[in-house]
């Protein structure tokens, strides 16, 4: 098992229609994600929001909280490898995505990039696995 790389998870994230905005699709939802607009403060057990369920059946991919996604430092220096002004964020930054309970709206857009150093600890951050089958 193994955490997804952001090129997984948003393959995974994004809407059936393919555009890189909500799971769910182009529009932002209130109902649809536990973000800030939803005003339970906290997380929610996974399922509560179905109806912002990602094209391929993932729950929370918008909302709940941050999801560390693997560092892909030897592929191409990705997008979430920029960080402001165009520079390369440090290697011990490991990149977020899909937004919290504590976010706006626009943090839980799948193409919305942040980085967290791998010391800090969050209280919404979390993590989902990849399960490579044989």
């Amino acid at each position: 098992m193994t955490l997804p790389t952001v090129a997984q998870w948003m393959a995974a994230a994004k809407s059936g229609d393919g555009v890189e905005g909500y799971p769910w699709g182009d529009d932002f939802s209130p109902g649809r994600s536990n973000s800030r607009q939803a005003g339970i403060r906290t997380t929610t057990a996974v399922g509560v929001f179905a109806s912002g369920m990602s094209h391929f059946g993932l729950f929370d991919c918008g909302g709940n909280v941050w999801e560390l996604c693997a560092p892909e430092r030897d592929a191409g220096r990705g997008p979430w490898l920029r960080g402001l002004r165009g520079q390369q964020t440090p290697d011990d930054y490991l990149p977020i995505k899909g937004g919290s309970f504590a976010h706006y709206w626009c943090s839980v857009k799948t193409r919305t990039d942040v980085t967290i150093r791998e010391a800090d600890r969050e209280w919404d951050v979390g993590f989902r696995v990849l399960k490579r089958l044989p």
